[in-house]
């Protein structure tokens, strides 16, 4: 069964004053998960261009600007499954500024497909991640890729719904905390399709000591495993891969909040 999580209070964006992660300011974090920004990643083409099975494709749907769901037919603009409307009446609009209520219904159309096509994987995650509770955003564009759309998912630890003793905790964060960023697409055209899908996970104290102990796993669009970091096979574009342990933490935390580095507010250190 699948929640919506109550919506949390408005995230402080005011410089930070100190505390344990240092202040960033705006959409910066979420352009680590392509660590060359210019040029796609070689495993990003492959999800792009993955063929599903009959049977786990979207009914086509047109998406309308106040994010109504009209049936489409398949020689409709923009052809089979879930399209934008403005998107397929006018190619030139630019791809991704998608508003919340389109967002929304784009992913409330593609998400059937995504989770038929999980069912059978053979990450536990990803089949047990739709047991999560989703956040209360609507999906949001990567800053760097806008054409590209993520909706988190979260399981009670990362939303603090699970207290672990102190023992099973990592610089405050509880250990096994674990997050899904599932990705779908939009095209030119309006098209919407599934993408990849990242998994973040808190691992316990000495997993990576350098990395801030985040385990990284991508897995493209039938939820089958492309990439896992650290690892012996991660690729060097691997998401985070060059984070110290503060932007790990923040990378982890952007996700909790639509895509923006939270800025931690301590109080005033006492004058002496």
């Amino acid at each position: 069964m699948i929640t919506v999580f109550p919506a949390p209070t408005e995230p402080s964006l005011r410089p930070a004053r100190g505390g344990p992660w240092p202040a960033f300011a705006g959409l910066v974090v979420l352009c680590l998960l392509l660590t060359g920004c210019a040029s796609e990643p070689e495993w990003r083409e492959r999800i792009r261009t993955e063929q599903l099975p009959p049977e786990a494709q979207a009914a086509p749907q047109i998406i309308t600007p106040d994010g109504s769901l009209a049936p489409q037919e398949d020689d409709a603009a923009g052809g089979p499954g879930c399209t934008i409307q403005r998107f397929a009446e006018n190619p030139a609009a630019e791809v991704g500024v998608l508003n919340d209520a389109e967002a929304e219904s784009a992913f409330a159309c593609i998400e059937p497909q995504i989770a038929a096509s999980f069912e059978n994987s053979r990450h536990a995650l990803a089949r047990a991640l739709w047991d999560w509770t989703r956040t209360p955003d609507a999906p949001f564009a990567f800053p760097d890729a806008p054409d590209r759309m993520a909706a988190i998912y979260a399981n009670p630890r990362a939303l603090g719904l699970e207290q672990p003793p102190p023992t099973q905790r990592d610089r405050g964060f509880p250990i096994g905390a674990a997050l899904s960023a599932i990705g779908f697409i939009v095209d030119e055209n309006g098209v919407v399709s599934p993408g990849e899908t990242l998994l973040v996970e808190k691992m316990p104290r000495g997993f990576n000591t350098a990395n801030g102990n985040w385990r990284y796993t991508i897995l493209d669009a039938k939820g089958a495993r492309v990439s896992v970091a650290p690892g012996p096979n991660a690729p060097e574009d691997a998401p985070c891969a060059d984070c110290g342990v503060e932007e790990a933490d923040l990378f982890y935390l952007s996700f909790l909040n639509r895509g923006l580095t939270p800025i931690i507010e301590t109080a005033e250190p006492a004058p002496e």
